[in-house]
């Protein structure tokens, strides 16, 4: 069967720029269960396209639809985009009104009956684990057998009646279930599913249950090992308690550091489910950052969530990580019934005492299937058509948000770290060297706290310290690009630049480093040999730095501007055709083609080059003044001024 499984666009727009606005990263990635129900199907010989269309203009999202023409459509759907999977849904029908429309995923799994009877376009929606119920559902429809009997998917009977017999079993061997990164690579991993926990605000429960089920080590080392053939050097783990037990944290870790995976992972968990032990773990196989769901500082409100988790633990967990180099991102929720000056203050105050390097506010929203929603429905009056019928795309406990009126909120805010460029932004309570110096000497045989340690360094200008620290990480992990790549950083800044150019060097030999550390090596070599004058094998290095990695800008900035150097117009053209094509909005590769179109005496494409220059970057003085220069000299006096 020919099958088409997608995540939606965050909205209907055709603006690819407004889209870009709407991403926090974590709306944008499709859920693994995505992948592994594609990876499913593919191995049963269906023909399979799995897309990623969080951020793809609406016109073009469809366009890829119809052009494929599946006989099976099928859509995650979240609440926030719950109004973008009916309006999807219903456009795809008009478009292939023979293809049959699943939609699966959080929002809809807890009500499937009413997700058919409000979307009568769809025609089936998928509960809870989707992997073997999808499958028996494609098998049925290949055969044109009946529907009855069939567990885990909802569907229409002849009248058009909704029709839903019950779960799927959960899937006890989850090693049974393929590798999903053999045919869709993803920075997404997850080791088990279902959580014990019965937290008010969490849909989980509705999807995996609460017995955890786990893969074994050997399984979850395979999906990483092909993440790593795949060019991936860094993931997160999205277990909903990675660190639940020790044992398991040991058996997973023990097999990172045996595969000799050369990998930067994070991964989500509970602060009362790490301790020195597990948190040792972690660093020593590659970990960088814990993110801890820990939702507020009071005890009411976390007696309100049913979190059953102590300030203290957090305050003992992050600490813990700090002394071992693990950055900590805390999630907090605000406006549960209750929230007051005392609870806010309560939690700006946790906050201070454990001192994370990232801290995440979000309001109280209600999802489908949480016992929160159950209290909302008693309270309220609430039934399934709320979901339907208000448009918001969070629909919030305190909708007026009146704890932002709060006074302890505006300190509380000052701490809030979110938005798209979050990983860029500054650390909250960011470590010093003496905190990563501890780190060294509790972990010594851990890679990441030099490397750590040395980049602090570098940061501070003190690249001799640096460079100490970057050795020894690079005698624990020889094969680590990166490593190389800054070693040599430090070793250019002392004035040892032969010893810099054998550290990049150094990269050519690792074989299955990742294409953008290759490249960038290559570029400092280049960027260092030109320097020197050897322009030649400095061309040679930014052309390979160029095939690796296309998109490598400076590269072409560098090959273009010795080119343009030697009066070499037609290479340097060439170069910055296929630097435009790339980056069409670097006002850098325009300019080249003006200073190419210069030097043949084509003064007026030199002037449309610079005009293209002024468009990408308006402000620039240097651009206005060769623009104007141009003019005057084509006699365009007035435009010159």
């Amino acid at each position: 069967m020919r099958i088409f499984l997608c995540y939606p666009p965050l909205r209907p727009l055709n603006s690819r720029e407004a889209l870009a606005r709407l991403d926090d990263r974590d709306n944008t990635e499709p859920p693994i269960g995505l992948h592994l129900l594609g990876a499913v199907l593919r191995e049963q010989g269906h023909e399979v396209a799995l897309e990623n269309l969080a951020l793809t203009p609406w016109g073009e999202a469809l366009e890829a639809i119809e052009s494929s023409q599946p006989e099976l459509f099928g859509v995650s759907c979240y609440t926030f985009h719950r109004h973008t999977v009916a309006e999807l849904t219903r456009a795809v029908r008009e478009r292939c009104p023979e293809t049959k429309i699943i939609a699966g995923g959080p929002h809809v799994s807890p009500m499937p009956e009413a997700i058919l009877e409000r979307w009568p376009w769809v025609d089936f929606v998928a509960v809870g684990e989707s992997e073997i119920a999808t499958t028996d559902l494609v098998r049925r429809l290949e055969r044109e057998e009946p529907l009855s009997g069939l567990l885990g998917v909802a569907w229409r009977d002849e009248s058009g009646s909704p029709v839903f017999e019950g779960r799927a079993a959960p899937i006890e061997d989850l090693d049974s279930l393929p590798i999903a990164a053999r045919h869709w690579p993803h920075w997404i991993v997850s080791t088990s599913r279902g959580c014990p926990y019965a937290c008010t605000f969490c849909s989980s429960p509705s999807v995996w249950g609460r017995k955890v089920r786990w893969r074994s080590p050997e399984h979850v080392i395979e999906e990483l090992m092909t993440l790593r053939r795949a060019g991936l050097r860094q993931v997160a783990f999205k277990d909903e308690t990675f660190t639940l037990t020790a044992q398991r944290v040991e058996a997973i870790c023990q097999a990172i550091i045996d595969a000799g995976l050369d990998l930067w992972w994070s991964c989500d968990t509970r602060a009362d489910c790490l301790d020195e032990e597990r948190l040792v773990w972690l660093r020593r196989a590659g970990c960088y950052e814990i993110s801890l769901g820990v939702e507020s500082g009071s005890p009411e409100m976390i007696a309100f969530h049913n979190k059953r988790e102590r300030p203290e633990d957090v305050v003992e967990a992050t600490q813990m990580a700090r002394r071992l180099g693990i950055q900590v991102r805390q999630y907090y929720i605000l406006g549960a019934p209750g929230e007051c000056e005392r609870s806010v203050r309560d939690t700006a105050h946790l906050i201070e005492r454990s001192r994370p390097q990232r801290v995440f506010l979000a309001p109280l929203s209600v999802l489908p299937g949480t016992e929160l929603e159950n209290r909302m429905r008693g309270e309220h009056g609430w039934d399934e058509s709320i979901w339907f019928e208000r448009t918001d795309e969070w629909i919030l406990v305190d909708e007026r948000r009146r704890y932002q009126g709060l006074k302890s909120f505006r300190k509380l805010r000052r701490f809030h770290n979110s938005g798209s460029d979050a990983s860029t932004q500054g650390l909250l309570f960011p470590f010093t060297p003496e905190d990563l110096r501890g780190a060294c000497e509790r972990v010594p045989d851990a890679f990441a706290v030099h490397w750590d340690l040395g980049q602090h360094l570098m940061g501070e200008g003190r690249a001799a310290e640096a460079s100490q620290s970057l050795w020894r990480a690079l005698e624990l992990r020889p094969g680590s690009g990166k490593g190389w790549i800054d070693l040599g950083l430090c070793l250019q800044a002392l004035a040892q630049v032969d010893g810099a150019l054998a550290a990049w060097q150094r990269v050519e030999g690792i074989a299955d480093e990742i294409p953008l550390n290759r490249s960038v090596a290559l570029l400092h070599r280049a960027q260092v040999l030109a320097q020197r004058g050897d322009v030649e094998s400095a061309l040679a290095l930014c052309l390979r730095s160029m095939e690796i990695v296309p998109g490598q800008t400076e590269a072409h900035h560098l090959a273009t501007q010795m080119l343009i150097a030697q009066r070499r117009a037609e290479e340097a053209e060439e170069i910055a055709s296929r630097w435009i094509r790339q980056a069409p909005q670097d006002a850098r590769a325009h300019s080249v083609i003006a200073g190419c179109c210069f030097l043949r005496g084509d003064l007026e494409g030199a002037r449309l080059a610079f005009e293209g220059a002024q468009a990408c970057a308006p402000a620039s003085e240097e651009i206005l003044t060769n623009l104007a220069l141009v003019n005057l000299k084509l006699g365009r006096n007035d435009e010159a001024q």
